[in-house]
């Protein structure tokens, strides 16, 4: 996701972007932006092309999205530039590619948020302000706000899968490993803080966003029930702070004689696990998914699994546009 929203900033003539994840403060500017964005997806992609004629196909790319020859939204925009970057080498049955893609279709959806936000109302505006706007949008929020996905759940796949709780909803592993159970950490202290809000308390459900005991008790259950066989809690001791303790809820919600402590200084004692049993649920269709799939299985599986999706239509927002209007005109007659 880095380097595609490298290369979206390379589209604003004042573009900018933090170098690596792990340095903001470090930015890039210009034609570094797209030569880092390269670097970065080669690291990952290979491509039967080289770099030097991928980043030809780009600059040809760039001007005739900003001279408005070929560009009709984001999306289509986006999934051409993926036809130049080799998405279609990408096989979804190798689970490295499988990855790159899942991400690649998050980026989409970022992409589709924005473009959303920007139609709102029937809005149009300058190609160049859209970009710029764009530009801003990746560094300001979606930088922080969108987490990178691991392609399809498939639970099947032999690996570990690192999640948060609230992502582990409804999900079960024969084994699960909980770390950082501190007190003051999980739970919380500061739940239940009264915040500094932009906007009054009294027009929203402030408590809600502040947290509580309950909600966090919630978690930790959520969090120790995603386990079939074997659930691992651990937690740690910082030299110097003796202050540090196991969270309360190891002991009122689950009770020490049902913990088994474990020294880190010795290995863990082996315990036996079985294999997760295959999907049997029984999974329902709607009729617009299986005329999609009968058109293209590739295509369902790319729209349905991974999340990639259509460019938006401003028919469709015509559309609803114009149905909203009637119900308006429906109440006023009645």
């Amino acid at each position: 996701m880095l380097a595609l929203a490298k290369i979206f900033c390379w589209l604003s003539s004042k573009g900018f972007f933090p170098a690596t994840i792990k340095d903001r403060k470090t930015t890039i500017y210009g034609d570094n932006l797209i030569d880092s964005a390269l670097d970065d997806w080669f690291s990952i992609v290979s491509s039967t092309y080289t770099k030097e004629v991928v980043r030809k196909a780009l600059g040809y790319w760039k001007n005739t999205v900003l001279e408005n020859k070929t560009y009709r939204n984001i999306t289509t925009t986006y999934y051409n530039l993926l036809s130049i970057l080799g998405f279609h080498g990408l096989s979804p049955d190798n689970a490295e590619d499988a990855v790159v893609m899942g991400n690649i279709a998050s980026f989409g959806r970022v992409l589709s948020d924005f473009e959303s936000s920007q139609n709102y109302g029937g809005k149009t505006g300058d190609i160049f302000r859209m970009f710029r706007d764009l530009h801003w949008y990746l560094f300001l929020y979606a930088y922080w706000r969108y987490e990178e996905s691991a392609g399809e759940q498939d639970s099947s796949v032999d690996a570990v899968r690192l999640s948060t709780v609230h992502q582990a909803k409804g999900l079960e592993w024969p084994v699960v490993f909980v770390p950082a159970l501190i007190d003051g950490k999980f739970p919380s202290s500061r739940i239940g803080e009264m915040k500094n809000w932009l906007i009054p308390r009294e027009l929203f459900p402030a408590l809600r966003y502040e947290g509580n005991r309950e909600a966090e008790r919630q978690l930790f259950y959520i969090a120790i029930t995603r386990a079939r066989d074997l659930v691992c809690m651990s937690w740690y001791e910082e030299e110097g702070d003796s202050g540090m303790q196991p969270s309360q809820f190891i002991e009122n919600e689950i009770g020490r004689d049902m913990v088994i402590p474990h020294p880190y200084l010795r290995p863990v004692q082996a315990v036996s696990c079985h294999a997760p049993e295959p999907d049997a649920e029984l999974h329902s269709f709607s009729a617009k998914d299986l005329i999609l799939f009968q058109q293209c299985p590739y295509r369902y599986r790319l729209n349905k699994e991974w999340g990639f999706l259509p460019g938006l239509s401003p028919d469709l927002g015509f559309g609803k546009a114009f149905h909203f209007c009637q119900g308006e005109i429906s109440k006023f007659s009645n």
